[in-house]
C-alpha cells in the first residue's frame, strides 16, 4: 500500500502535464507494487491512470482490460475502461464496454454527461434523448437540460415532445423563454 499511495501522490501531481517526470514515479511505484501483489486490482488502476496522465491510451485501455479481467463484476472498472476507449476517439467501442457492462451512468449527472458527449460524436440522438430524460430526473430545475432535450426529440422526429420540452425549458427559467419560441416555431 505504500507504494500505491505514493503513485497516488505522484499521479495526482502529474496529472495536468502528460510529459512531466511525475507521471513516470507514479508508474515506478506502481510497478513496485504489483511486484509485490499481481492480483491486487487497485494497483492496476493506478497504472492505468498513469498512463492516462500521459496521454498514453493504449497502454491505459491495455491495464484497464486487466482491471476487468481480474474483477468483471466491478462495473465500475468496465465504466473506467469505456471512458478511456471514448478519450481515445473510439467512441463506438467505448458504448459497447460500458452499455455490455450495465454502469448505471445515468444516475450521476457528471457520468451522463460523458455518455452525452459520446453519444453525440456518434449522432445518436434517440440515445441523448434517453440521457437528457435521466438527467432532468436527477435536476428536473436545470433548463439546459430541458433545451437539449427538445433538441434532441426534434432529430428523432418527435415534434410534439420537443414542443413539450422546449416550453419546460421556458417556464423553469424565462431567460430561454423566447429562444423556446423561436425553437417551437421552427419545427
Amino acid at each position: 500500500l505504500p507504494y500505491l499511495y505514493l503513485s497516488r501522490l505522484y499521479i495526482m501531481l502529474g496529472k495536468s502535464d502528460p510529459a512531466s517526470s511525475y507521471n513516470d514515479t507514479a508508474l515506478e511505484y506502481s510497478l513496485k507494487a504489483l511486484d509485490i501483489s499481481p492480483t491486487f486490482v487497485r494497483t492496476y488502476y493506478e497504472i492505468a491512470q498513469a498512463h492516462l496522465n500521459k496521454k498514453d491510451y493504449r497502454k491505459a485501455i491495455e491495464w484497464f482490460e486487466k482491471v476487468v479481467e481480474l474483477n468483471p463484476e466491478v462495473k465500475l472498472s468496465s465504466w473506467y475502461l469505456g471512458i478511456t476507449y471514448a478519450q481515445s476517439g473510439n467512441f463506438n467501442k467505448a458504448v459497447q464496454v460500458i452499455e455490455s457492462s450495465g454502469y448505471p451512468y445515468k444516475d450521476a449527472e457528471i457520468d451522463a454527461l460523458r455518455m452525452i458527449d459520446i453519444y453525440f460524436r456518434l449522432g445518436n440522438y434517440r440515445k441523448l434523448a434517453e440521457i437528457y430524460e435521466a438527467l432532468i430526473k436527477l435536476s428536473p430545475r436545470n433548463p439546459q437540460y430541458y433545451a437539449s432535450l427538445a433538441a434532441a426529440y426534434r432529430e428523432t422526429g418527435e415534434k410534439e415532445k420537443a414542443i413539450r420540452a422546449a416550453q419546460a425549458a421556458g417556464q423553469i427559467d424565462p431567460s430561454f423563454a423566447a429562444e423556446a419560441e423561436a425553437f417551437i416555431r421552427s419545427l
